[in-house]
């Protein structure tokens, strides 16, 4: 299997022109369209493959072999430096190329609602599956807290907007995922970051499963310890990055909210998200009033 996009809805709206302007199904559509274009392998007007995809992606650093382009500390490799910058200059004639000898590819979203993909559930051509990932609010808006916590009433109103807009539409979410698993539970599966985190090899070998892949292979293995238990071999160091996937210990850092953000904040957090709490099966800490 190949990633063969992160976020692209993320470079879509900057592409689209006038997309804030756009109603909510003319922008659902352009989405799918995109979307549908990436899973068939075919370039899209609203989007260009970004250039650090082309070093992070092991489905195409492997064609220039370099499979291990970016090392652990997320550097370039020296020897593959050149050879990646003349793959991104034909980047648009690669990426689609790579993608057609792949039997699945994923692609991951954070820009759209669950309704928004069912459609894509009927194309006559592809087979998708949706995984709808979620997290507990508390853990995720943790780190958000420090750099925002240097002025911490302005810190608190911040805190407090985005929490109300975040909880709202994952509560709009899991409802939508909700109706979609009873009408179509082949193609539809949530699941809690926190439950991978805390189990990543079971939880890896039920996602295969769930998307029709055989077993996981001895790299999906060597990649879960890296990242989620932090087994570096060799002399190799990493680092824990903000927005990165490696962690030193993934159980530790779902439940760090629990040690890092203050009562007023978590109070906050569980009063604008407690239905979606509730309803994804994250305890309270604090009754509601």
């Amino acid at each position: 299997m190949c990633i063969m996009s992160f976020e692209p809805l993320h470079a879509f709206k900057r592409k689209v022109p006038d997309y804030a302007n756009l109603s909510s199904e003319q922008k659902a559509i352009r989405q799918r369209s995109l979307l549908t274009s990436l899973f068939l392998c075919k370039p899209n007007k609203d989007y260009q493959p970004p250039r650090n995809f082309m070093y992070m992606s092991k489905a195409i650093t492997e064609t220039i072999d370099c499979p291990m382009a970016v090392n652990i500390a997320g550097k370039i490799e020296p020897n593959c430096s050149k050879l990646i910058k003349e793959t991104v200059k034909t980047r648009f004639e690669v990426v689609p190329a790579v993608c057609n000898t792949y039997g699945h590819c994923a692609i991951k979203v954070i820009r759209a609602n669950i309704s928004d993909l069912e459609p894509l559930l009927e194309h006559p051509i592809l087979d998708v599956k949706i995984l709808h990932l979620i997290r507990d609010p508390r853990g995720m808006f943790r780190s958000w807290w420090p750099s925002l916590s240097n002025n911490v009433s302005a810190a608190v109103e911040i805190l407090r907007a985005n929490v109300k807009i975040h909880c709202a539409d994952q509560l709009k979410n899991l409802v939508q995922g909700n109706s979609l698993r009873l009408r179509a539970p082949s193609s539809y599966r949530r699941v809690r970051y926190e439950d991978l985190a805390a189990a990543p090899v079971e939880s890896a070998k039920q996602l295969y499963d769930f998307v029709g892949l055989p077993e996981l292979p001895p790299s999906v293995y060597e990649w879960l310890d890296v990242n989620t238990q932090g087994k570096v071999s060799g002399n190799q160091t990493s680092k824990v990055y903000r927005f990165g996937t490696f962690r030193k210990d993934s159980n530790a850092t779902a439940t760090a909210w629990m040690d890092a953000l203050p009562p007023r904040v978590i109070k906050i957090i569980e009063e604008h998200c407690y239905e979606f709490m509730l309803m994804a099966g994250y305890k309270p800490c604090y009754t509601r009033q």
